[in-house]
């Protein structure tokens, strides 16, 4: 059933979140610790107070910090050339001269791969590992847990790109070494592995570090149970190379527009919106806002992640929910019209919701993901600008039941 009160509501809204998410694009990337960081963080202080929100508050948080300084990745047989790569988010650090062992190709780098391996006599124990991930915080893992040395991370995009990532969603030191190459160079090497005969030596030079950052945060005040609150989350790091449209800009621009909205139309409950920082390494900044924020949580009705509710590609929406907001968000999907490609009951663990989730708050969180995530492909002009507009419209009225109705 339709909910006449929102669209009029959003009828007469000028919607800024492709805007705003073209800004914080044009900031260019925003690593932990860079002056992009730095500069987004500023750009959402400022708008939280144009928006209109009440009681802004920015709480300082320490992390450590990773700064790459270089990487280098050779082949030192059966001839000796380099590859241009990119380093990956907390990788081990190797002292002057790197690591250097034989490497072995494990397609996808998913535990299937590895129980593959291990049936046709293939190991990787001290070993390099080469694999054409998707996500570099599942597949590096995984060859740690098979006791390699190294990790190289290869894509299957038809473009020349390289896609980037972390080690893992700990927060801390991966254990072996790990850098990205784009999916050319990935071929190069695989059919060099495949012939059984290749090595390489990997160095990643840098530093780990403590630093600071802050999550920010502003409420529309509910009007009849302003002690009850609607979170509304967007994390607004990325990881470098590139604007990162999708993951995370989008989510951004969409805190941006909603904290607007709902500023200027009050729900019955309090909305708060949370710009959080250090998704990327492990939902940091939501991990320490719940840890500082306990008492809250009693009082959350709902929480709703804003983390790449676009993409570029074609397809469905992936629905994130719990079973307390399956119902009303499953009934504003289909009145949206919005094409599901799966839905997760629990939700996936893959975002900052997952810290709410695990102090028992419930979820809502639609996303997308296509061939362009984390790579320097992930830009404004490469989104579906079809559904852009239709999936900030379904996300917002999740928000306006969960405060107002539910």
């Amino acid at each position: 059933m339709a909910n006449p009160a929102f669209e009029k509501a959003w009828g007469s809204h000028q919607s800024q979140a492709f805007s705003f998410m073209e800004k914080v694009c044009a900031i260019g990337p925003r690593f932990m610790g860079s002056d992009g960081e730095r500069e987004v963080r500023e750009f959402i202080r400022g708008q939280f107070q144009a928006q209109g929100l009440h009681d802004l508050k920015a709480e300082e948080m320490e992390y450590l910090g990773y700064r790459c300084d270089s990487v280098v990745l050779s082949v030192t047989a059966p001839e000796s050339f380099s590859i241009p790569c990119e380093g990956i988010g907390l990788s081990a650090l190797t002292p002057e001269g790197g690591v250097e062992a034989s490497v072995v190709y494990a397609g996808d780098g998913a535990r299937e791969d590895y129980d593959d391996m291990a049936r046709t006599g293939r190991s990787c124990i001290g070993r390099i590992v080469l694999a054409d991930a998707f996500k570099s915080y599942q597949a590096v893992p995984l060859a740690e847990e098979n006791r390699a040395v190294g990790f190289i991370m290869g894509t299957r995009l038809e473009e020349e790109a390289v896609r980037v990532g972390v080690t893992n969603l700990s927060g801390l030191p991966g254990r072996v070494p790990a850098v990205a190459v784009t999916s050319s160079q990935s071929r190069k090497l695989q059919s060099l592995a495949d012939g059984g005969a290749l090595r390489a030596r990997i160095e990643v030079r840098g530093a780990y570090e403590s630093r600071k950052s802050e999550f920010l945060f502003g409420d529309a005040p509910g009007t009849e149970a302003p002690e009850e609150v609607v979170y509304v989350l967007s994390h607004f790091d990325s990881h470098g190379l590139g604007p990162h449209a999708a993951d995370n800009a989008s989510g951004t621009g969409a805190l941006l527009d909603f904290a607007g909205f709902f500023s200027g139309r009050r729900a019955r409950r309090t909305v708060r919106f949370l710009a959080l920082p250090a998704e990327e390494f492990g939902f940091l900044g939501a991990r320490e806002y719940v840890s500082r924020h306990r008492e809250e949580m009693g009082r959350a009705k709902a929480v709703v992640n804003l983390d790449a509710f676009i993409c570029a590609a074609p397809g469905g929406t992936t629905i994130n929910v719990t079973e307390d907001t399956r119902d009303l968000v499953e009934r504003v999907v289909t009145e949206q019209e919005i094409p599901v490609a799966e839905w997760a009951c629990p939700p996936n663990p893959y975002s900052d919701h997952h810290e709410f989730y695990k102090a028992g708050v419930p979820v809502a969180w639609l996303y997308e993901l296509d061939d362009y995530y984390h790579t320097v492909l992930d830009r404004p002009e490469n989104l579906a600008g079809d559904r852009f507009d239709k999936n900030l419209k379904a996300v917002a009225r999740i928000i306006w039941e969960l405060a107002d109705t539910w």
